[in-house]
């Protein structure tokens, strides 16, 4: 039997996962572009590795389109563009973001909420 769960979320949890995603920007520094991918895929390739629950490695596996928006150079992706999925993609870069991703069957929790 599955089950299913719904997350609520008004402007104020909105803006409480926007200050997180900024603040995870902040914390990766000047990290270049080709840094922040690298820290995406190694992401996926720990997760897989740590076989979590389904719906969590489902909802990781969308981070494959945006990383390969920015390293599909057929995808022409304008540079502001490139520069928001980067900036989004920093959260999932950073093991050390709202759970750390080496506690044991919730370190990826957070990735897969925020995805």
């Amino acid at each position: 039997m599955d089950s299913k769960i719904v997350i609520e979320l008004d402007e104020q949890d909105m803006n409480h996962l926007a200050t997180i995603f900024k603040s995870a920007r902040m914390a990766m520094g000047d990290l270049d572009g080709g840094t922040i991918l690298k820290a995406c895929h190694e992401l996926l390739d720990t997760a897989e590795a740590a076989n979590p629950p389904r719906f969590v490695m489902a909802r990781l596996a969308r981070l494959v389109s945006l990383v390969e928006m920015v390293e599909d150079q057929d995808w022409a992706l304008p540079k502001e563009d490139t520069s928001r999925v980067l900036n989004a993609l920093a959260y999932f870069a950073n093991p050390d973001d709202l759970i750390p991703d080496d506690v044991p069957g919730l370190g990826l929790l957070d990735d897969a909420v925020m995805v």
